[in-house]
Parts: C-alpha cells; structure tokens; sequence
C-alpha cells in the first residue's frame, strides 16, 4: 500500500513539473510573437503560430494565419 501511495504522489509530481514546463513554454512563446507583432516581424511569426491558427476577435471578427501574417508583412516597423 505505501508503494502505491509512493507512486501516486511520484506521478501526480510529474504531471504538475509538466504542466508547469508547458505553462513557461507557452508563456516565454507568448512573449516571442508579442514581439514578433510589434516588430512586423513575419517570419516569427510564421514559426510560432500553427497552421491551422484561427483569432477570433470580442467582437466576431475571424484571422487566421495568413491575415496575421499579411498583416505583419504590410506594416513598417514600430519604433
């Protein structure tokens, strides 16, 4: 029985050290394509989002990643 309990809490510390790992990688790609907007820099852009990547806006409004991407393509870089 304490084997058991043993490796209960050794898996349940795995899956929260995951969840943790994926919550910093998904935070430090955040801060990448933030960057990536603000610099109209395409080709990260490119890199970070998937294919299939749909925005849908408060108010309706669809992108997906071809708009961002075009978007990010035609504005001059903010300084």
């Amino acid at each position: 029985m304490l084997a058991s309990a043993i490796a209960v809490l050794v898996s349940t510390t795995e899956v929260n050290a995951s969840s943790a790992d994926d919550a910093n990688t998904v935070a430090a790609l955040d801060t990448k394509y933030q960057a990536a907007v603000k610099e109209n820099d395409a080709a990260t852009m490119d890199r970070i989002l998937a294919d299939d990547f749909v925005l849908v806006t408060g108010r309706g409004k669809v992108y997906d990643k071809a708009d961002l991407l075009k978007a990010g393509r035609r504005r001059e870089r903010s300084k």
